[in-house]
């Protein structure tokens, strides 16, 4: 869940019709369970908190109740999640709201959770204690909290409504479909039994920040014991749904079918084609699968005679009938949005500080991709381009001493200091032919600066500061927040931006590989550049290969990507033969790229395979650079001040 908060929904809906007197919006039959994610960014809520509610409703809007699952892994062992109890934390919550002091203890099993307000800044807060652990919420993340469950009760009051409606209801303050960028809406297609085999399939459509998709999924159920509770196995039943037209269309494999479901259960499935049934047997735990030799012992086995694969056809062809209905409808069941930021996006802002005509040393934002259960971190560092490892950052204790050394230069006072870092550097203020200058030696590199880079250096750091607040904002919003004092973007004169869309590995063989680098550069008030670049790696060397292959190759590589696909012969190049040129060449067997390349005159000619996945993995990052490179162009207040 990460820094979202997940929200199920699960709506029954059975036949009304009778009751309704009329045609509902909803076709009658249909049970629908909605799960969007709430961006606990939105809220400003903490990561320490995830959530679940589950609203169900199984007897019109008299039998709709929500239940709140909680957890954290502030609590848990080694950032486990750890289970909380949802009705007594929206107590405190709601009692830290109104002011009022709370205390319970939830237990569970021989544990047990403190759940008691606290008094805050500007109102009470939410602790929680487990043993030595601790989590608090402040009063103003309670009041975050709050807004969220409302928006919940909102959607809640929108999905009653929707359930009996003839037409689509009004959207008011109190009854609105939830505002999202990732929803998924599931319907349940009924159940076929073989044996004690129970089957729940369901149809799903789903729409999240990259695409919008549907397919079938759902659980099973065995006996009456152990395996009585439906358990998740979407990849089984989907094989299933489909099982009977690859039957008759021969494409089914003779050998027995491993379907990895996850949590240590496998599926083993061996059909028989001749007699149209189908052997199905559950693994469980972290024995390894060899179907000839477990088939027949697993923990339960089961057969689908010919006429339950007839019904899980049907199944198919009804799934079919619930994605021509949602596509029409998705507008029905949420508000869409867009975050300003994927997850996904990693870039770097550079700020110069100039020592007269020669920049003397950059100020550097890394924004690295969000990972789950995490928030966003951008990491500052300050680093010399003048010095021998110019990329590598400096120490605080090394940028301590090298402004020490500048004040004291400018106070006319000797200094001098040596930091025992990763390359030792020796910082010296003295005067020189009756200047005051701060000499600093760094590896075989002895550069001479100004006293002024001290203080340019500490201000600019203050200016990133302010900026790695503003972008560590920025991840998880759908709208632009307000500039301030402590959070703006940068607005330094010669700032660079570099948005880093991916790599894609082209060619390899025993010569080394060739990957594409894709990225989006652009300095403040200048031009956004896109820049796609082929880098040849053997062992640490690594070369960037003319510009022109980038240019010519992609037409070509498409065209040798479609003779792949359909098994025909390819062979084409570009270049001059004195000079940088490639060829390509298809396997039509081996599905494969003969890829031969000479980078200049004289050079070595490398002969690299091009496997079958990599083109489309070229092509399509070459195409989203070029979609980055127009939507930074149309979203340069998120990383630039406007007004500088």
């Amino acid at each position: 869940m990460g820094m979202f908060c997940r929200v199920l929904l699960l709506l029954f809906l059975l036949p009304f019709s009778v009751l309704l007197g009329g045609e509902r919006l909803i076709p009658g039959g249909y049970d629908f369970e909605v799960q969007w994610q709430v961006n606990k960014r939105v809220y400003g809520l903490s990561e320490a908190l995830e959530i679940t509610a589950e609203f169900s409703c199984t007897e019109g809007r008299e039998g709709c109740a929500l239940e709140w699952n909680m957890g954290t892994r502030k609590l848990g062992e080694k950032r486990e999640w750890y289970e909380l109890d949802g009705e007594i934390v929206v107590k405190a919550f709601q009692s830290a709201a109104r002011g009022e002091n709370f205390e319970s203890k939830g237990v569970k099993g021989d544990d047990w959770i403190r759940y008691v307000t606290y008094p805050g800044e500007g109102g009470l807060g939410v602790r929680l204690t487990r043993r030595e652990k601790m989590v608090e919420f402040s009063p103003e993340r309670v009041r975050a909290f709050l807004r969220m469950v409302e928006d919940v009760q909102c959607a809640r009051a929108w999905y009653e409504k929707l359930m009996v409606a003839e037409e689509v209801p009004e959207w008011t303050k109190q009854a609105r479909p939830p505002a999202t960028d990732q929803i998924v809406v599931t319907s349940r297609l009924g159940m076929v039994e073989a044996g004690e085999l129970r089957l729940f399939p369901t149809a799903y459509y789903y729409v999240n920040s990259q695409r919008a998709g549907s397919g079938i999924g759902g659980d099973v159920s065995y006996g009456e014991k152990r395996y009585k509770e439906p358990r998740p196995a979407g990849i089984l039943v989907n094989y299933l749904a489909r099982l009977k037209s690859r039957i008759e269309a021969g494409s089914v494999s003779n050998f027995p079918l491993v379907i990895p479901q996850g949590r240590g259960v496998k599926f083993l499935v061996a059909t028989n084609q001749q007699e149209n049934y189908a052997d199905i047997e559950m693994v469980e735990g972290d024995r390894r699968v060899n179907p000839f030799k477990y088939l027949g012992v697993g923990d339960w086995s089961a057969r689908l005679k010919e006429e339950q694969l007839i019904e899980m056809d049907k199944i198919a062809q009804k799934s079919k009938l619930h994605h021509q209905w949602m596509e029409e409808h998705m507008h029905l069941f949420y508000e869409p949005k867009k975050r300003m930021l994927a997850d996904d996006l990693q870039f770097e802002v550079k700020m110069k500080v100039q020592d007269g005509e020669e920049v003397g040393a950059h100020v550097h934002l890394a924004v690295g991709a969000i990972r789950p259960y995490s928030k966003q971190k951008v990491e500052m560092s300050v680093t010399f381009p003048a010095f021998t490892l110019p990329d590598l950052p400096l120490g605080d204790d090394e940028v301590t001493e090298f402004v020490n050394a500048c004040i004291a230069a400018n106070k006319q006072q000797n200094y001098h200091a040596v930091v025992r870092g990763e390359v030792p550097m020796e910082i010296e203020a003295e005067e020189l032919y009756g200047v005051w200058t701060v000499k600093v030696k760094r590896g075989n590199a002895r550069v001479v600066y100004s006293p002024q880079m001290g203080a340019r250096l500490i201000k600019l750091m203050d200016q990133a500061k302010v900026a790695r607040k503003w972008y560590s904002k920025l991840h998880g919003l759908y709208d632009l927040p307000d500039e301030s004092e402590e959070a703006c973007p940068s607005g330094a004169t010669g700032t660079e931006l570099v948005l880093k869309v991916g790599s894609a590995q082209l060619a390899a063989g025993r010569q080394g590989r060739i990957n594409l680098e894709g990225r989006v550069e652009q300095t403040l008030g200048g031009e956004v550049q896109v820049v796609k670049e082929f880098v040849y790696h053997q062992g640490s060397k690594k070369v960037v290969l003319g510009t022109a292959l980038s240019a010519e190759l992609q037409p070509l590589l498409r065209e040798a990507l479609q003779a792949t696909k359909q098994s025909e012969v390819y062979m084409n190049g570009w270049g001059d033969p004195d000079g940088e040129h490639f060829s390509l060449e298809v396997d039509e067997r081996e599905k494969i790229i003969d890829f031969t390349y000479v980078p200049e005159a004289g050079a070595e000619t490398l002969h690299l395979t091009i496997d079958y996945g990599s083109p489309q993995r070229v092509l399509d990052l070459l195409e989203n650079v070029e979609k980055t490179g127009e939507w930074l162009g149309q979203n340069q207040k998120l990383f630039f001040r406007q007004d500088e």
